[in-house]
């Protein structure tokens, strides 16, 4: 059977509530008698039904459930509410209506004349989908009947692949419900086990390898939670080739929706089975966290070989023309938009290395044809691009600027691409006119400053300590030290130095957590061979994540983020990516935490499944054809457990981020605490 499982972008609609009697789950209808069965005030008012449950099921019409209020006995008009409109609406006259949104506990509420009484009803959901179901105009596009829809720049869904397959014969749908055979070749590339998902992200793609799974003519997709039980029935995307292997499909997104939603605060079970031959394998299993809470803000990142301007030359394969640009995505969104960057024809549009204020508010962007020069762009008003008057020294590129991007801490290393950009002493800059002003404290410590950072309230920085003369406890500055400083705003003061980490492997990129408790930074395993020697994530470079507990100063690598579980690599490897956990780089975290979680979005070159398998390397469009392999160079995010004891691992194992340009090579991401602003530009 096929159906339309959507509701708006984000809930079910159009499954049947089958209302259970009791002794299956429980029964919706009312008592002959509302003062006994209802929930009663103290003020006399009595709500009914009491504590309900419903199960939905596939078949038949949404029902309503009718709900009523007496006043010792009487009738009486109350003002109706519910506390989870996903889950279910309630009208006027008390008739309540599940959406089909998710599974969980809903409060109905009647006020009458300032007095409330309330009662429950559980919400659970059992659904089996075969296909796509009928496309609905205004219905997301995978909801549509396979083949009629084109992927934009982030790829299917913004996660890449084929979309979603056709419809299942009955044999076949009754291969993969019945007992499967087990193949120990199958395995999950991706997601990763024991991963934590925000709600509201778009739908994953999964994608799996084995003998038998790649030759696999079905497949059958659940998902399990308390109150929620999902099984998918999908044949081979149109958009397949012949011949190709059926190794990836994503999950509906509407139906990761209602299940993420239903899983909110516990763990969500994936289980995949493939047929063949009339034979089920399989399951493959693994089991996912899911927060309690949505992300918020924005990702500002640059792209090379982007499809949304065209301002450089030398790419194979395409032309010999190339955009360079620094894109935005918003939570929730497919694709990315245009922010800094225009069409040119010499390097003079081109608009990538640059930094962010976490509140969204402003950035500062160099210039392809002159990266001693930097704009200012309006995040808030339309991405207007403002040259800044005498900063063709490079001062202020990769500057580190307080939250609400008035101030500025000079960024004193060397900027690929110009060997004079960056290398400035350090100083503290007005952000508004991109000329230094004064400041105590800071040039007595440290005259080079490396890649700073400010804490989301602005009272603290992080840099790499390049050079300086230091102090008596810390040392001086030699590229190998991460230090943290106090930063007083109105006196404009710096003090109280503190090292954070040292090693013969250097520092680079921190980025507080949102509390203030830890700050995460990569450090350099092994240098380029032919960039900048402060710019580690070009060819040939390796290096992992870390954070360190900004009360004890203990520092340990963020494992599980990198790919790696108690020492042992987890995630997949080929024969171009034998150790994609030392290939990690950039990480930025969220000023805000979400869902009981902080998050940190970084690159990383490592496999994204059986989508993106290039070496990772093979990102220039310079050096390589992008036309015939997507770039491996792709922006991930983690959760971060914002309770970690100093020196363990906070990090879960990390998330392929949505709406990136799939053919793209993206980097530098910046994580701001408001959306993004979609004018101008776009």
């Amino acid at each position: 059977m096929q159906r339309n499982l959507t509701r708006g972008p984000w809930a079910l609609l159009a499954l049947g509530l089958a209302l259970t009697t009791a002794g299956a789950v429980a029964s919706c209808g009312g008592s002959d008698d509302d003062d006994d069965s209802g929930t009663t005030d103290p003020s006399g008012l009595n709500l009914t039904p009491d504590d309900q449950q419903i199960t939905i099921d596939p078949a038949g019409d949404i029902p309503s459930i009718d709900y009523d209020v007496t006043r010792r006995g009487a009738p009486v008009d109350a003002s109706w509410s519910v506390d989870r409109p996903d889950l279910a609406d309630i009208d006027a006259d008390g008739t309540l209506t599940p959406t089909g949104g998710g599974a969980g506990v809903v409060t109905i509420t009647a006020e009458v004349d300032g007095v409330e009484a309330s009662t429950t009803l559980t919400v659970a959901i059992s659904t089996t989908q075969n296909g796509p179901g009928e496309r609905t105009p205004g219905a997301e596009p995978e909801t549509g009947t396979p083949g009629d829809y084109e992927a934009g720049p982030g790829g299917f869904m913004g996660v890449g692949g084929e979309g979603i397959g056709g419809a299942v014969t009955d044999e076949l749908a009754e291969v993969l419900q019945g007992d499967p055979r087990s193949d120990s070749d199958m395995a999950f590339l991706y997601p990763y086990d024991g991963t934590v998902w925000p709600l509201g992200m778009l739908a994953p793609l999964l994608m799996w390898d084995g003998s038998e799974a790649e030759s696999a003519e079905a497949i059958k997709i659940s998902l399990e939670t308390d109150g929620f039980a999902y099984e998918g029935l999908f044949g081979r995307p149109a958009a397949l080739d012949d011949g190709d292997p059926f190794v990836r499909h994503p999950i509906p997104n509407d139906v990761w929706q209602a299940a993420t939603r239903s899983a909110a605060g516990g763990t969500l079970t994936v289980n995949l089975v493939v047929a063949r031959g009339g034979q089920a394998y399989g399951p493959i299993t693994e089991t996912w966290r899911v927060a309690d809470g949505q992300l918020v803000g924005c990702v500002y990142y640059q792209a090379y070989f982007t499809d949304l301007v065209d301002n450089e030359h030398g790419a194979i394969g395409s032309d010999d023309r190339f955009g360079g640009a620094t894109l935005g995505i918003r939570p929730g969104g497919t694709d990315p938009v245009l922010v800094a960057g225009y069409d040119s024809d010499d390097k003079s549009g081109c608009r990538v290395c640059h930094s962010v204020s976490a509140n969204g508010s402003r950035m500062v962007v160099q210039h392809g044809d002159d990266y001693n020069a930097s704009s200012d762009i309006d995040l808030q008003a339309g991405y207007d691009d403002t040259s800044y008057p005498g900063s063709t020294d490079g001062a202020l590129g990769w500057i580190g600027m307080t939250p609400d991007g008035q101030l500025g801490v000079g960024n004193a290393m060397q900027i690929q691409g110009d060997a004079n950009a960056g290398v400035n002493e350090t100083e503290l800059y007005d952000m508004d006119t991109g000329e230094p002003i004064a400041s105590t404290g800071l040039s007595d410590f440290v005259t080079s400053a490396g890649l700073p950072a400010f804490s989301p309230d602005g009272t603290m920085i992080a840099f790499n300590f390049h050079e300086g003369p230091g102090n008596d406890e810390i040392g001086s500055g030699d590229g190998h030290k991460l230090v943290v400083m106090d930063f007083e705003r109105d006196s404009t003061t710096f003090s109280n130095p503190r090292l954070m980490y040292e090693d013969e492997l250097r520092p680079l990129w921190p980025s507080f957590f949102p509390d203030a408790r830890g700050l995460a930074f990569e450090v350099e395993i092994e240098e380029h061979l032919d960039a900048a020697p402060d710019y580690v994530t070009l060819t040939g470079g390796q290096a992992e994540l870390w954070w360190a507990h900004l009360g004890t100063g203990e520092s340990a690598p963020l494992e599980r983020a990198n790919g790696t579980e108690n020492g042992t690599v987890y995630l997949p490897t080929s024969d171009e990516h034998p150790n994609d956990a030392i290939i990690n780089f950039e990480p930025t975290v969220s000023p805000v935490h979400s869902g009981g979680y902080a998050w940190i979005v970084f690159v990383s070159r490592r496999l994204y499944g059986n989508v993106i398998t290039a070496p990772p390397y093979e990102s220039d469009p310079r050096r390589a054809d992008l036309t015939q392999a997507y770039s491996p160079k792709k922006l991930w995010i983690a959760a971060i457990d914002l309770d970690a004891e100093p020196g363990t691992d906070p990090s879960y194992p990390a998330i392929y981020l949505p709406a990136q340009e799939i053919q793209a090579s993206n980097s530098r991401g910046f994580w701001t605490s408001d959306p993004c602003i979609y004018t101008g530009q776009m």
